[in-house]
């Protein structure tokens, strides 16, 4: 009777320390109703929703005035090289709340990837290892700065984390509806960035621990509905450029020279997201610890994979200049290391759960500084806003 009734208490305490935490999360983001979304990304995004909300079979920018400050190379094309989940999404938004509510969008999917990276810390670990992981993530730079602007990254993020956790769920019941789950979710994932195509790398990795026949029946409904779900835009895409991917958005002359932002941007280091992943949020510190202390453990990479396989998969694109090196394109792999730092948290050293808290605050100061009291195009260190308050 005594352990059922600490049972429920614990349970009761778990439940009231998440809803916390997302009243947390959703709070911190709202100064972004207050703020001018007026980066560039930003205003494309927001002139593309606007003429697609009065045609939606015109996914494209072509005679809007926004194409006069723009590389038409890239931008005047009959469809735009996104996919336009995020679009319809922002349309939606804005039809049901109006434009200056359009950002909650992102904003709550922000706060939805919390409650799904505690789900996937629960399943993999236990309910302490999902709510550090959450509030780590609450309070990453990375998740702020990417989450209070009109971008198309939050839901990005949100859908490959979902996919990885139904992909969990699968592997563990198999059960041909979660194979299904995961296959809408990842086939949303691809109609809101094609480069969601890294996130296969840790469901193959759930897929195959335990492989038998049964599973490979399941994995035929995976394949089919992320094939339903991603087909048809994969398919006009297609047809119009005769290609799957826009090469053409590769930065060329006239980008570097309207947009200096992209140069620097480029010539980046080819290590500089596990650097400034580090520097702003020194909290990651602990996952690039807790993926050596699991090299040898194989039956604990799933968010080894699926954190190096952004990171690494954007280095990659950086070092063969295909993109700059920009911190929000690896925001997919911030729940996993959210999840991995959390691994080494809940130890329950004193001495680290200090130095966590220290990095934490560190964390939100930065987030801050970055989100909110500077509009900045990419997320730097707290150190590099010091010389402004001199």
């Amino acid at each position: 009777m005594q352990t059922k009734l600490e049972n429920k208490r614990y349970f009761l305490n778990t439940k009231i320390m998440l809803i916390g935490l997302l009243l947390f999360s959703f709070s911190i983001k709202l100064p972004a109703l207050f703020t001018q979304h007026v980066e560039n990304d930003e205003k494309i995004l927001q002139v593309l929703a606007e003429k697609v909300s009065k045609n939606p079979m015109d996914y494209s920018l072509q005679g809007t005035a926004i194409l006069n400050q723009l590389p038409r190379t890239v931008y005047d094309k009959p469809l735009f090289h996104h996919p336009p989940l995020f679009i319809y999404g922002l349309i939606l938004f804005k039809a049901i709340f109006g434009v200056k509510f359009q950002i909650l969008f992102p904003i709550l999917c922000s706060v939805s990837t919390l409650l799904v990276i505690y789900a996937i810390g629960r399943e993999l670990y236990s309910k302490s290892v999902g709510l550090i992981a959450a509030l780590i993530f609450s309070v990453c730079p990375i998740v702020l700065h990417a989450s209070t602007k009109i971008w198309i990254d939050a839901l990005f993020a949100l859908l490959c984390t979902l996919s990885v956790y139904f992909a969990i769920l699968a592997i563990k019941k198999e059960k041909a509806f979660l194979y299904i789950l995961t296959g809408i979710s990842f086939g949303l994932a691809l109609l809101s960035k094609i480069s969601a195509l890294v996130i296969i790398a840790p469901i193959v990795y759930l897929l195959l621990k335990d492989f038998s026949m049964k599973r490979l029946i399941n994995i035929l409904y995976f394949v089919t509905f992320t094939i339903l779900i991603v087909g048809p835009w994969l398919f006009i895409f297609h047809r119009t450029f005769g290609v799957f991917f826009p090469w053409w958005i590769r930065p060329s002359g006239s980008s570097l020279s309207l947009f200096p932002f992209i140069k620097i941007a480029m010539d980046r280091p080819w290590y500089f997201y596990f650097s400034n992943i580090t520097k702003v949020a020194p909290i990651y510190l602990l996952a690039w610890i807790s993926m050596i202390k699991a090299i040898r453990k194989p039956d604990n990479w799933l968010e080894i994979i699926w954190a190096l396989s952004f990171i690494g998969g954007f280095t990659f694109v950086g070092i063969m200049g295909l993109e700059g090196y920009v911190t929000r394109y690896v925001l997919p792999a911030v729940p996993a290391l959210a999840i991995l730092s959390a691994r080494i948290i809940v130890m329950k050293n004193k001495l680290l759960w200090v130095i966590s808290g220290i990095f934490l605050v560190y964390g939100l100061a930065t987030a801050i500084f970055n989100a909110f009291l500077f509009q900045v195009a990419d997320v730097f260190p707290l150190f590099y806003f010091l010389k402004f308050l001199k």
